[in-house]
């Protein structure tokens, strides 16, 4: 099946308010997933950085977050499930 990350729990592992490494092997070999819309908020998080160190610590988690994370797209019919499901 699979799980899709949302921004909340990445943006959590990210400030380490989340065990992130307990977490995942919980999960074994679950196979997870993000939308674009949370690598959109994510991203987003990137350019409100506030201090170049912040931006270039928020880059890198960004992109290791989608080099092992496959992203979902989004279409007409993922928005109509997606509207039905918040």
């Amino acid at each position: 099946m699979g799980l899709i990350l949302y921004s909340s729990v990445l943006i959590a592992a990210e400030r380490g308010r989340l065990d992130w490494i307990g977490w995942q092997e919980t999960l074994r070999d679950e196979p997870q997933f993000i939308t674009v819309i949370t690598l959109s908020e994510l991203w987003h998080g990137w350019h409100r950085a506030q201090t170049e160190e912040q931006r270039v610590r928020r880059e890198r988690y960004v992109r290791s977050i989608e080099a092992r994370c496959p992203i979902l797209g989004a279409g007409v019919v993922e928005a109509r499930i997606y509207a039905r499901l918040t």
